[in-house]
């Protein structure tokens, strides 16, 4: 995976009446760009100059906060662009190390940071025809230490990371707009906040996401992302606060957790991107995919015509002809991965000696969970040169010519079988008994043999279509079905 450094050309910004006003490099840094869900994609990757990083959408940039430095991104097209420059205040002993626009207003919030470690959140306040005015924000009476503030979609509702209670350790609050300004900051709870440190909220939608070291495991150093529905009630207003983050957290999965450090997950819901950064090469780097996080995460059991589970299954991952990822079962037969939703997925299992399976997926997200769950199983049939397979009332239970659900899916992966194998030689022997009349059944029988010359016409190999009609030749495991199918390949 190639990871770009940032030039070593600085271009310092511009601070007048408390507004910063940035020069920025013409200067592309292009990285590997990523085509849907982190899991199944490889994501671009940029390096960063310092050893942490704070990510913000203000406007329209995606701005990046690391070691004093400030860098921008290109949201339309997903590339990361020169190094912006020094935020230090001129002529103040701080320095900016993040900046969020208010969704309503459009009022510019920013943090400083002192030599003493003090954070202090200001607000720009535009005034006519003079500069935008610093103003020192408070939430209750907190003064300090606010950092990474976000909003809710209406601007009523804060949250932010601080520490806030002594002894403890870094916690998301919130806090909401009132006449008189923004009230006391409330701690989120146990829903969301650990044992551990929790920081880097960002609010999408109706979700929360953020970065926790502890909730998982006893590993307080490594940071993961999360996400939780903010309010849980569904048309909830943000004024009721007791009903701010009370649903279920779900940890974002594999791909865009790496288990090496993941954190400042940014949406940008705009352009259909998403932003964080991770350590999983060793070094702080800047990653990205395409599409958004809401989606599905599918899962599901393979196993063979005896319900035995299948390991070591190859699942490959298909969207608009191009082959995305693949992974295989575990020794339970067991796969999962995340997909997004409104995209039309095709899921292909194979396995030596068997046909080949397919799963067509394209499921809309509903609201609630930011990750709902999907199922598929699915069941793989063997093969062998000169011995017949049955396929037990393909068309249904009626004198239907219409092949059932099941019946197309085996088909079809005997037709890719076909393809992929054009020296060979299939012979159909279609039986049909369904009325007393040996002739109706003939006809019923040419009517579904139709069927399925249709379905196998465009198939390389030499394929023979028989009427049967007889009930002497049912297979053992007919019983007392009508209507079944027997499909033999040899060689030619």
């Amino acid at each position: 995976m190639p990871v770009v450094t940032v030039s070593d050309m600085i271009y310092r910004p511009i601070f007048y009446a408390g507004l910063l006003a940035v020069l920025f490099v013409p200067q592309v840094l292009r990285g590997q760009s990523a085509e849907t869900y982190a899991s199944v994609s490889r994501p671009q990757a940029v390096a960063l100059p310092g050893n942490d990083a704070v990510l913000s959408l203000t406007g329209d940039n995606l701005f990046v906060y690391s070691a004093g430095l400030m860098l921008r991104a290109d949201r339309r097209q997903g590339e990361v662009l020169g190094l912006v420059g020094d935020v230090s205040m001129n002529g103040l002993d701080k320095r900016i190390d993040y900046a969020v626009c208010h969704p309503v207003t459009g009022n510019l919030f920013y943090t400083t940071l002192d030599k003493r470690g003090r954070t202090s959140l200001y607000e720009l306040v535009p005034r006519e025809g003079k500069a935008p005015k610093a103003r020192r924000v408070k939430i209750g009476r907190i003064r300090h230490g606010v950092t990474h503030p976000v909003f809710s979609a209406d601007g009523r509702l804060m949250v932010f990371a601080a520490r806030l209670q002594t002894g403890a350790g870094m916690d998301l609050w919130y806090s909401v707009l009132t006449e008189k300004g923004w009230s006391a900051p409330v701690n989120m709870g146990r829903h969301v906040n650990t044992f551990g440190d929790e920081t880097s909220p960002f609010i999408s939608g109706n979700h929360l996401f953020f970065a926790s070291r502890g909730r998982d495991s006893l590993d307080l150093s490594t940071w993961r992302l999360y996400a939780t529905q903010l309010l849980t009630a569904s048309g909830a207003d943000t004024a009721a606060p007791a009903r701010v983050a009370e649903a279920e957290v779900q940890r974002l999965p594999d791909g865009v957790n790496s288990g090496h450090g993941d954190n400042e997950l940014v949406v940008d819901t705009v352009q259909r991107r998403v932003y964080w950064v991770s350590q999983r090469d060793g070094e702080p780097a800047l990653y990205s995919f395409a599409g958004t996080p809401e989606g599905f995460l599918l899962s599901g059991r393979v196993t063979d015509t005896s319900h035995a589970p299948m390991r070591g299954v190859r699942v490959d991952v298909w969207c608009e002809g191009r082959r995305l990822a693949s992974l295989v079962t575990d020794v339970q037969g067991r796969y999962s991965l995340p997909l997004q939703a409104g995209k039309p997925y095709e899921l292909r299992y194979s396995y030596e000696a068997c046909f080949t399976a397919t799963e067509l997926i394209n499921e809309r997200h509903r609201h609630g969970e930011l990750l709902q769950p999907l199922r598929r199983d699915v069941v793989l049939h063997g093969w062998s040169l000169d011995t017949p397979l049955h396929l037990y009332n393909p068309f249904g239970d009626n004198a239907d010519v219409t092949l059932t659900a099941d019946a197309g899916r085996q088909l079809e992966s005997m037709r890719r079988f076909l393809h992929d194998n054009p020296g060979l030689h299939v012979t159909f022997v279609l039986h049909c008994s369904r009325t007393t009349d040996a002739y109706v059944n003939s006809m019923i029988n040419e009517r579904r043999l139709e069927v399925l010359r249709r379905f196998f016409a465009d198939t390389p190999a030499a394929a023979h279509y028989v009427n049967n009609v007889d009930d002497s030749f049912a297979p053992s495991g007919a019983g007392n079905l009508s209507d079944w199918l027997e499909v033999t390949f040899r060689k030619k």
